[in-house]
């Protein structure tokens, strides 16, 4: 019996979501003997379909991070004295995490808008945010951050090999490579869903790496 013939499937409890970026093309004219940026070509590019809850349950402040299921993390407003010396993190999670979304005050350069559907760059666009934006939610409690933490996550997972030789390992890089299989953010993931994708992919993650003469087996 699989999990999904014990639960409702995820793709009943959830909709379509789509991963945008506001983006133009920037440039530098003369106007009226000056020197001059230009911005051209502005337009909402959709970066990847996904999916998300239809119903988006939140957590009290401080929750998930205690539960460790994403490791050791401390809520922002609950550091206290003894992080001062992380506090400069701690005051960047927010701009830092909003940035890594391309979620800014102007439209992105469309030079520096990276394809996650592109095998030559999606490794380095995809090099497991699933877990990263999931602690950043834990962390931070910005609500805009569990979103993307879904998509990407429901991305990510259905984008894991479950057939083969190299089941468990990511589609979208142009080589099989076991570095970007990250089984911590499907795990969490899956337990605050029910995605059984997640489920799937986490088993074929699990599976892979006990076979894997560098992390399971011994290695001389």
């Amino acid at each position: 019996m699989t999990v999904s013939e014990t639960s409702t499937p995820f793709s009943e409890t959830s909709v379509e979501s789509n991963e945008t970026v506001d983006q133009a093309t920037y440039g530098l004219e003369e106007q009226n003997g000056q020197p001059t940026l230009t911005i051209t070509e502005p337009e909402e590019r959709v970066l990847f379909t996904s999916r998300e809850p239809a119903v988006m349950a939140v957590f009290p402040p401080g929750y998930l991070a205690a539960t460790g299921i994403f490791g050791d993390l401390v809520p922002v407003d609950q550091a206290g004295p003894d992080y001062a010396g992380l506090q400069f993190i701690l005051d960047a999670v927010v701009p830092f995490g909003l940035s890594a979304m391309y979620d800014e005050a102007y439209p992105i350069n469309k030079e520096f808008v990276l394809d996650p559907l592109d095998p030559e760059l999606s490794e380095g666009w995809l090099y497991d945010r699933c877990t990263t934006f999931l602690s950043f939610y834990s962390v931070s409690g910005d609500t805009r951050f569990l979103r993307e933490a879904y998509r990407i996550c429901a991305f990510y997972s259905a984008s894991i090999r479950l057939e083969g030789d190299q089941r468990g390992t990511f589609t979208g890089t142009t080589e099989p490579d076991d570095k970007y299989s990250h089984g911590r953010g499907v795990y969490g993931y899956y337990a605050l869903t029910g995605d059984e994708t997640a489920f799937e992919a986490g088993v074929a993650i699990a599976d892979y790496f006990l076979t894997d003469p560098y992390v399971s087996l011994l290695y001389q």
